[in-house]
């Protein structure tokens, strides 16, 4: 009876996975600019 209900269990949990916004999730990612001082990239940090 288990071996069946394993085999249920991966293959909704692969197809939810699949279906998630962040396993998906693609667009810019912020990075920080070469010329950017220490004081400014905390000043961001803690705004």
């Amino acid at each position: 009876m288990w071996p069946p209900l394993i085999l249920i269990f991966l293959v909704l949990s692969i197809v939810s996975i699949n279906h998630l916004p962040l396993a998906r999730a693609r667009g810019q990612w912020c990075v920080v600019s070469p010329s950017v001082t220490v004081a400014q990239m905390q000043a961001n940090i803690d705004w």
